[in-house]
């Protein structure tokens, strides 16, 4: 109701001509999908401790050993290798903006700020270069894009690229500290090295590709098991090898999800996607098959086949995974985990979800409850629940019961609850930024 509101208020239709999905104008879809996006703006404690786990830390076990041999290094180390600065130095400098705005409220500096920070000038270049641009160039970067999306209302991809204008005298204003930090710390720096490995061998850009993939789904397989896998509560989070050991046949894989894990009467169906929206999405200017193509990558295609087969081999056989069989009522949560820069949860992205799902045939068994997105953000604010002693297998249930298309952070709020960051993710912030600012210190 409160989208069909919006619709009247900006003079729109539910069909405005351009056809509906989900229930809703086209059109309005596409800017609400772009909304979401635009809502998530950077996290500093979030982004760092991601900064530290995804590029500090090295690649984890989970990565092939042939794959992080083929991309030929660490992500630190691939990083230094692409920008010829290392990566502390290039995140010291973003963090030194963060905190003069986040302490002071300052958002303007003069080139001699840059010169006192005790870094190594390539890196504070490297990411004045990147982050900043004159008038001129963000006018012409601003043109450009709003030409090629056709619309004004939610070009910001150039402001995202060039958060920083360098003014005519000399001096750096700061736009937006949220697009600086997503600038340093984001999805941009990834890019930055794939770029760089694509231009001078394809395949290390293939291999680094495989191995941040695998990362990624390693992280969300180690939030699980710091949620449930403690104390009585062992070996509740079960990965694909266990799946595979407990229902694989000689010569043949079953066809599974990522993770399962036993709460209970409650099974909860966990899939993992690395695809990040399009330019397309982020601009407000997706048409119907578009919206169709990018649900059915991240969800009501290959994914819903991995998780309705999943569902199916734990009524079946679930004996054999953890010992015993479900009892009558059993409960199945499928989910699919995205980046934060991933197609956001909403009312009509679950409509038309679930009509993909019974056009497929999909998830439709007994028990299983409606299927969904959670970014990852998401389930790190499901962790912090975990940490208050909420009943995660539970919650989420309820969730799927009670308010299957409203987004997790919404329902975590309309619980009564706080979106909170896990005690680990705070702890690795605060040692990061006192790492970084010490570097800047002693440097000095």
């Amino acid at each position: 109701m409160a989208m069909l509101g919006i619709a009247g208020e900006a003079g729109a239709s539910p069909d405005d001509g351009g056809g509906t999905w989900g229930g809703l104008s086209v059109r309005l879809v596409s800017e609400l999908v772009a909304n979401q996006h635009f809502n998530r703006l950077a996290n500093i404690p979030y982004l760092v401790s991601w900064a530290e786990t995804t590029w500090r830390r090295g690649w984890p076990p989970t990565v092939a050993a042939k794959t992080a041999a083929l991309a030929g290094g660490s992500p630190a180390e691939l990083f230094e290798e692409a920008t010829k600065v290392s990566l502390d130095d290039f995140m010291s400098v973003c963090v030194h903006l963060w905190t003069q705005a986040q302490l002071h409220g300052h958002v303007r500096f003069p080139q001699s700020f840059f010169d006192r920070l005790g870094l190594d000038r390539a890196a504070v270049d490297l990411f004045l270069g990147a982050a900043s641009a004159d008038l001129v160039t963000l006018r012409s970067a601003v043109a450009s894009e709003r030409a090629r999306v056709g619309s004004a209302k939610w070009a910001f991809n150039a402001l995202r690229r060039y958060p920083i204008v360098k003014l005519a005298s000399n001096e750096f204003l700061v736009l937006r500290i949220g697009f600086v930090i997503e600038r340093a710390l984001g999805v941009a720096t990834y890019f930055d090295v794939e770029s760089y490995l694509k231009g001078i061998d394809p395949r290390r850009a293939d291999a680094f590709r495989a191995a941040l993939r695998s990362s990624f789904e390693a992280d969300v397989g180690a939030t699980l098991k710091r949620m449930f896998n403690s104390g009585t509560l062992a070996r509740r989070v079960f990965d694909e090898a266990a799946m595979r050991s407990a229902w694989g046949r000689k010569g043949s894989a079953p066809k599974t999800c990522d993770f399962v894990v036993d709460c209970g009467k409650t099974w909860l169906m966990v899939e993992v996607t690395e695809r990040r929206l399009p330019e397309s999405a982020v601009n407000g200017s997706l048409v119907a098959v578009e919206l169709d193509r990018e649900l059915d990558l991240v969800l009501t295609q290959r994914k819903s086949e991995q998780l309705d087969s999943t569902a199916r081999l734990l009524r079946r056989g679930m004996a054999k995974l953890c010992g015993r069989a479900p009892t009558p009522g059993t409960r199945f949560v499928p989910i699919v985990i995205t980046p934060n820069e991933g197609l956001g949860w909403n009312e009509v992205v679950h409509r038309r979800a679930i009509e993909r799902s019974q056009e497929m045939g999909m998830l439709g068994g007994s028990g299983v409850l409606p299927l969904c997105l959670m970014s990852h953000r998401d389930l790190r604010a499901l962790e912090a629940l975990v940490e208050t002693d909420t009943d995660a297998g539970h919650f989420l249930a309820q969730w799927r019961e009670d308010a299957p298309g409203l987004p997790f952070d919404h329902y975590v709020i309309d619980a009564g609850k706080m979106l909170r960051h896990p005690a680990w993710e705070m702890r690795t912030f605060e040692g990061v930024i006192d790492e970084l600012v010490a570097r800047m210190v002693s440097a000095d």
